[in-house]
C-alpha cells in the first residue's frame, strides 16, 4: 500500500514525528502494526463499526464505547488504544478517534485532530480547484510536473484567499472569466466563417 511505502520511507530518512496523522480509510491493521513497529505515536479517525473489547474477548464497536475523554481498550488484533468521540460544533458530526499514546488528553487528540482536517482541505482543494488528479501523463517525470504545477496553482489560490477574503472558487471563476473574454476579444485560433 502507497500509504505504508511512505511511511517507510519516512522512516528510513530518519524521521520522527510526535504524531501520525491520517483518516480512516488507512486505519488497517497492517499501517497500525507498522507505526507500532517504528515506535511512532499515532492518531487516526476509525469507522464507527471497528471493533473493540474492554473485556477480554467481548468486542462491541467503537460508537458504542468511545466518550469524550477517552477509553482505554483493546483494539481487535493490533492491541491497547485509547478511543475518543468528537463532536464537530458547527456540524455536529462525530468523529472516533484511535490513538496507542495512552496517556493522551482530549485537547492533545482535539488539536491534532483540527490540524489534520487542515491539511484534509488543503489536499481537498488541490483536487477541486486545479484538477490535481487528472493527469493523463504516463511517465513518473511528467506525473511529477502535473502535481507541482497544480499545488503551485491552488498556493496562489490560498494566498489570494487569505490576502482578499475571496473563496477559492470564486478567484478560479474570476481568472476563467476574465481568460474567456481576452481569448473572444482576439483569437489567436480565429473561427471559420460559415460557408453559404
Amino acid at each position: 500500500m502507497h500509504s505504508r511505502d511512505m511511511l517507510h520511507s519516512a522512516y528510513e530518512r530518519g524521521f520522527s514525528p510526535k504524531y501520525v496523522l491520517f483518516d480512516c480509510a488507512y486505519t488497517d491493521i497492517k499501517t497500525l502494526k507498522l507505526l507500532r513497529f517504528y515506535g511512532w505515536k499515532f492518531i487516526a479517525g476509525v469507522r464507527a463499526n471497528r471493533k473493540v473489547s474492554l473485556v477480554l474477548h467481548e468486542y462491541k464497536d467503537v460508537a458504542d464505547v468511545a466518550t469524550k475523554e477517552g477509553v482505554t481498550c483493546w483494539l481487535k488484533i493490533f492491541g491497547p488504544v485509547k478511543v475518543f468521540k468528537l463532536v464537530l460544533p458547527k456540524t455536529g458530526d462525530i468523529d472516533y478517534l484511535v490513538t496507542n499514546d495512552l496517556t493522551i488528553s482530549t485537547s492533545v487528540v482535539r488539536s491534532a485532530n483540527n490540524r489534520r482536517w487542515r491539511i484534509e482541505e488543503f489536499h481537498r482543494g488541490g483536487k477541486q480547484m486545479t484538477g490535481l488528479e487528472y493527469c493523463q501523463a504516463r511517465s513518473q517525470r511528467a506525473q511529477r510536473n502535473h502535481i507541482l504545477c497544480s499545488y503551485l496553482a491552488f498556493l496562489a489560490l490560498e494566498k489570494w484567499r487569505l490576502e482578499t477574503g475571496v473563496s477559492w472558487l470564486h478567484a478560479k471563476v474570476q481568472i476563467v472569466s476574465k481568460a474567456i473574454a481576452q481569448y473572444l476579444a482576439q483569437p489567436f485560433i480565429p473561427l471559420s466563417k460559415a460557408s453559404p
